[in-house]
């Protein structure tokens, strides 16, 4: 029997496959992601969700202390993905203590969400600071519409239709100095940003974090939020990316 490689043919390397995408990769630019489609991801207590788990490995969570005021977990909703499902005539609402890590105003914010209710004026996160605050809400306009809160270039419009249908929606501030040349980036069910400019106003001392409601126990959020990504930082170069990670696991557009 012929030993060696008689017909002298090359072997063929097989590279391996790049390994998925996922948050973490941001790697310093991420404060926070949270995924409720795995039960390890969060706890459950008498009421519903207690802790929704941060994935960034900076213990983010947020949290709810009170039965009657915990988010349930739906299952099997958006591309079959399990969800946490916000009642706002039960007052669901989650809040975090505020990440140290959130020293800039180049604050980010990426999620999945479905609306419920129309005609409502309600917000699904809010940052809230001593000087201002920084948000995603869902506006009681006619139409109703998409809203990112911004921390001085005021309330830009994301979206205007379509909006009790799951979506991909995100914002990101860019601080350039000032001077009318600050920068908000949007984007809905897309992964080609929307500007809007501006100042920018200071961020001031760290108040609260919400998830379903506006920071004063109003504007409650009805409807699924499936996951959460936050960032700080200039994230311009890596915000296509986020919004395809989400839009491949959720399948919305």
């Amino acid at each position: 029997m012929p030993f060696g490689n008689p017909d002298n043919s090359v072997p063929t390397i097989q590279n391996p496959p790049e390994p998925a995408w996922a948050p973490t990769d941001l790697g310093a630019l991420l404060v926070g992601w949270y995924d409720a489609t795995d039960s390890d991801n969060y706890t459950l207590g008498v009421g519903g969700v207690s802790q929704l788990d941060d994935l960034s490995g900076l213990s983010n969570h947020w949290t709810q202390g009170t039965d009657a005021d915990m988010p349930d977990i739906e299952a099997a909703q958006q591309n079959s993905l399990d969800v946490v499902d916000f009642a706002s005539g039960a007052g669901e609402f989650m809040t975090m203590t505020t990440p140290t890590e959130l020293s800039t105003k180049e604050i980010g914010i990426f999620m999945y969400i479905k609306n419920d209710v129309t005609g409502a004026n309600s917000f699904f996160f809010r940052a809230v600071r001593s000087t201002g605050a920084f948000g995603l809400r869902f506006f009681n306009s006619t139409p109703d519409k998409i809203q990112a809160e911004t921390l001085g270039l005021g309330n830009v419009d994301i979206s205007s239709s379509g909006l009790q249908s799951a979506a991909i929606i995100g914002a990101h501030q860019i601080d350039n100095g000032g001077g009318g040349s600050d920068e908000l980036k949007h984007y809905w069910n897309t992964t080609t940003a929307s500007t809007a400019t501006g100042t920018l106003g200071s961020w001031g001392t760290a108040s609260s974090f919400n998830l379903g409601q506006n920071g004063s126990g109003g504007a409650l959020y009805d409807g699924d939020i499936g996951e959460i990504i936050i960032t700080h930082g200039d994230v311009s170069s890596d915000a296509a990316q986020i919004i395809t990670y989400l839009n491949d696991k959720w399948a919305v557009f």
